[in-house]
């Protein structure tokens, strides 16, 4: 099972690599304008995987919830994707179970406070 884990952390890294990829890419050709359909397609697809890959995370993270290392991919794998209020809950589940990140924290925390400042001034 440990094995699983790992193969579908390397997707999942992967995956997130690819997102970056394909939006550093519509961004540039682009130009920084809108995107065309043919373009926000091919984001929105990778975003669809990327969905499913954590999904598959999350839903074996429930089967093995003891998984500190799996906690804390699924929080990065939350920021990534900028589900900020995600990433908290699965990394305070990882601190929980003694895995800590010192600098993934600060910047969790980083976001939730720029959250907060978007909530105010709205």
């Amino acid at each position: 099972m440990r094995h699983q884990f790992w193969i579908l952390a390397g997707i999942l890294s992967i995956g997130t690599a690819c997102l970056v990829a394909v939006s550093h890419v519509s961004s540039s050709v682009s130009g920084g304008h809108a995107a065309s359909p043919a373009q926000a397609a091919s984001s929105s697809e990778s975003v669809g995987t990327v969905d499913s890959l954590v999904g598959g995370l999350r839903a074996r993270l429930e089967a093995e919830p003891g998984d500190a290392a799996g906690w804390l991919l699924l929080a990065r794998s939350y920021d990534h994707l900028g589900r900020n209020d995600d990433a908290i809950a699965a990394y305070m589940h990882a601190r929980e179970l003694g895995k800590e990140d010192p600098a993934f924290e600060t910047s969790l925390l980083g976001a939730a406070l720029a959250d907060a400042r978007e909530g105010q001034q709205q």
